[in-house]
């Protein structure tokens, strides 16, 4: 009779049970096709050598001919340069850039990982739609890029690079790479400057030096604060023992690391100087657009003790600094907070000189914002990707996801609880949310 009893009841539950699964593949359907609802154009979509936007086949050359200089800086926070407010004096170099041009201050990236956002800069696409969703991943040779553009338009092209030295990569026609000598880059590429000074020319500059491990050239450690004698954390074993072991530092411990790493951004900084420098003393800098920016930010020690970027979808690791310096100076001191991408700065780049961007581009033209007529970024959700899977619709103004849709939150804050969070490989736990690594 018991077990008669047990099997009815489990005959009962069935049915319930079967609705609950339908029910949970239908919410992950939904929250799939919320999130990536700005991703859909990725589908067969003709990628090289790609025809142009309509709205953008009469668009107005405001800087045709113009030299192009994007320079990226490796794991560089937004909330650690002085233009953002930062209390050390770690960026007086891209503080005096942002000073004479347009500051995003809410930009962010696609992927906090170097090899997929450094190709969402390229390409003007999210990872899902280039294919790079990590480290090592190989881009499809059919997908057009900026380079590519420029150079089919008699631009000089050529990469300085301190890290992931793919000569290959996004169809440079000159590459040169220093691993993590951003010293020897930037040298070589003022050399290639001014060789080229009277061509017109897109050049990219990525340096490395604030990634880890923090180890500062000499005379850099400036900001060590006074009286700490604890472990000496500027070495590969040290730092990336805290990685793997996530240990309980004191508060002492943790502020040697920050120095460090602010450190190390002050001598990326001088490298942008000298670059920078180089292009004025050429007479360069007044036919020359500047575009400063990083591939993602860093945790340090934060969020669970987590050092590192790569598992971060925080704004410690997704926000990004973004900076356009124009010939004439006509946004000289001018900023805006509205949410911008990565993917942005390629279309913006093409419509400044004058050159229509691709219809399957999926970032928008930030040259209505730049131009100062009193346009506004739009506070629009962004996409994002942790370990090859679409996460979240970002960012501090949860869209969709969070049942508290609208809500704004500070920067650093645990997710909301009602956060989704779509097959993401990285352990997630916390009753509100929050990440842990």
């Amino acid at each position: 009779m018991e077990d008669k009893i047990i099997g009815n009841a489990i005959k009962n539950q069935i049915p319930a049970a079967f609705i609950l699964v339908l029910l949970l593949i239908f919410l992950n359907f939904w929250a799939v096709q919320t999130l990536s609802a700005r991703l859909q154009d990725a589908v067969a979509i003709p990628i090289f050598n790609a025809s142009i936007s309509p709205s953008q086949s009469n668009v107005k050359a405001q800087y045709a001919g113009a030299n192009i200089v994007i320079i990226t800086i490796d794991t560089l926070r937004a909330d650690h340069l002085g233009c953002f407010g930062y209390e050390r004096n770690t960026t007086p170099n891209i503080d005096s850039i942002s000073a004479e041009g347009f500051l995003f201050s809410q930009a962010y990236t696609s992927r906090s990982l170097t090899g997929p956002s450094l190709t969402s800069l390229m390409t003007s696409l999210y990872p899902i739609t280039h294919g790079l969703r990590d480290n090592g991943y190989v881009m499809s040779p059919k997908i057009d890029t900026l380079a590519r553009i420029l150079q089919r338009n008699g631009y000089q092209t050529a990469a300085y690079n301190a890290y992931h030295c793919n000569k290959k990569r996004f169809g440079f026609s000159h590459f040169f790479c220093a691993l993590n000598n951003d010293q020897k880059v930037a040298s070589s590429a003022i050399n290639w400057i001014k060789k080229n000074s009277e061509k017109r020319f897109f050049l990219w500059v990525h340096l490395f030096s604030p990634h880890a491990p923090y180890e500062p050239p000499k005379g850099y450690d400036i900001f060590k604060p006074l009286g700490y004698s604890g472990p000496d954390y500027s070495t590969k074993k040290s730092i990336y023992s805290i990685k793997a072991d996530s240990p309980t530092l004191p508060k002492g411990d943790i502020d040697r690391i920050v120095s460090l790493y602010d450190a190390e951004v002050r001598y990326a900084d001088d490298q942008v100087g000298r670059i920078s420098k180089a292009l004025e003393d050429l007479s360069l800098d007044d036919n020359t657009i500047i575009v400063i920016l990083a591939d993602h930010g860093e945790d340090i020690y934060e969020h669970n003790k987590y050092l590192f970027h790569g598992c971060s979808i925080y704004d410690s690791s997704l926000h990004i600094p973004l900076i356009f310096k124009l010939p004439d100076k006509a946004s000289k001191g001018m900023n805006d907070d509205g949410i911008v991408e990565i993917v942005d700065v390629s279309p913006t780049l093409l419509e400044l000189i004058g050159l229509p961007s691709p219809t399957h581009f999926q970032g928008t033209s930030l040259l209505p914002v730049i131009s100062g007529d009193g346009k506004k970024a739009k506070n629009q959700a962004t996409v994002a990707e942790l370990k090859a899977k679409i996460f979240s619709d970002r960012p501090i103004h949860c869209q969709a996801s969070g049942s508290n849709g609208g809500t704004k939150r500070s920067p650093l804050e645990p997710m909301p609880s009602a956060f989704v969070i779509i097959s993401a490989k990285c352990t997630i736990a916390g009753s509100n949310g929050s990440l842990y690594f």
